[in-house]
């Protein structure tokens, strides 16, 4: 005898699944976001210390060779300062998007997962009404 529930339990089997298969999935994903956040955030300290050390080199030289700090020279300084902050900044944009594009991937994810889980046991539900389990 076939027990006439069985298509059903399937089906919450078969969902259980793919709900735990999504969520480890985006699990992964978030993992990556905030990987990606981090690496995006040493490239930018590691940007801001070869900065600060080539500025620093560049106020020796000046200082070594008797020139002025005011006028050109400072305002060299700053412009590179300035351009040297601009990249330590889009690095770390750069990072915040793709952590962002990961976190929207694990919210699709999770979404995939729970419709696909959801439409397994409404097709098993129907089938069962319609009496084809």
């Amino acid at each position: 005898m076939c027990f006439q529930g069985a298509p059903l339990v399937m089906a919450a089997v078969n969902a259980a699944g793919q709900l735990a298969s999504s969520s480890a999935q985006a699990k992964a994903a978030g993992n990556a976001a905030r990987r990606a956040q981090d690496e995006a955030a040493l490239a930018a300290e590691s940007e801001r210390d070869r900065a600060v050390r080539l500025r620093a080199a560049l106020r020796t030289g000046y200082a070594r060779a008797g020139v002025a700090t005011e006028g050109s020279p400072s305002e060299a300084l700053s412009d590179r300062a300035f351009d040297d902050e601009k990249r330590v900044q889009t690095l770390l944009w750069r990072g915040k998007v793709a952590a962002d594009e990961q976190r929207g991937q694990a919210s699709l994810i999770r979404a995939q997962g729970a419709l696909g889980a959801f439409n397994g046991l409404g097709n098993a539900l129907y089938r069962m009404k319609d009496g084809r389990a």
